[in-house]
């Protein structure tokens, strides 16, 4: 593959993960095995790069569970993050992303079915992950990279609301009951292209943020942030203060 196809090959990868590289090479370095790159001597592949993304996928995973599970334990919250950081886990991510199509491998690996390898898939979604940081000098994009791709996993292993509990109708009963209010639901952003968007929401009340959500769909955002907030207020015998009443003016 020549260098003009190559990079136009880079730019179709750059829609899967919603990312626009300012430095390319980066992007073509952690998708590089380094079996292509002693077949093809060139002086770089995916390993440093993996290494740094490993760091910051742990980061990120429990960054976000600390925020959005806080009725989770320590035990609990570093239990699921070593799962949804595993090899199959991080394997099904990359393969979803569409890595197994974009992945230069040299010939003996590509024979030996290397493009499907999980050990291979998981390091270059690690890969990637180290990438965009080091594209855009923030964790903002590498963060929206990764709980868009891994989510779906962190809510399966935390059981989502796999019981059937309607938190929302908890959380406002509760709500009316002890503070007279409802919880306002608030859309902090969306992630992804247009036609695959995952929704962030925040649920507040007395204008105090207790819950966050991310899905696919707004209403079961709306339910994990609700889920969330009941249980920190719950769980942890913590209440949003109640709304000062206006001062009149003398």
């Amino acid at each position: 593959m020549d260098d003009f196809t190559r990079r136009l090959n880079l730019q179709t990868f750059e829609n899967n993960i919603n990312y626009k590289f300012s430095e390319i090479f980066l992007l073509d370095e952690a998708l590089t095995h380094a079996s292509f790159s002693h077949e093809h001597k060139k002086n770089y592949d995916y390993e440093r790069m993996e290494l740094l993304g490993d760091s910051l996928l742990g980061f990120i995973v429990i960054d976000y569970m600390y925020k959005n599970y806080r009725h989770m334990s320590e035990g609990e919250i570093s239990k699921i993050k070593s799962i949804v950081v595993s090899e199959p886990v991080l394997a099904r991510a990359s393969a979803g992303i569409g890595v197994p199509d974009f992945i230069q491998v040299g010939r003996g690996e590509e024979l030996n079915g290397g493009r499907a390898k999980q050990s291979i898939l998981a390091d270059v979604f690690e890969a990637i992950v180290g990438a965009i940081y080091l594209d855009s000098k923030k964790i903002e994009p590498p963060y929206e990279f990764v709980i868009h791709s891994i989510n779906p996993e962190i809510i399966k292993f935390t059981g989502g609301d796999s019981d059937g509990t309607n938190y929302k109708s908890l959380l406002q009963e509760h709500s009316l009951k002890m503070y007279g209010v409802k919880p306002e639901y608030k859309l902090v952003k969306t992630l992804g292209p247009e036609h695959d968007k995952t929704f962030v929401i925040s649920v507040e009340i007395t204008e105090v943020a207790f819950g966050q959500g991310i899905a696919k769909v707004r209403k079961e955002a709306e339910q994990q942030a609700a889920r969330s907030a009941y249980n920190a207020i719950t769980s942890l015998g913590s209440a949003p203060p109640r709304p000062v009443p206006p001062q009149p003016q003398a």
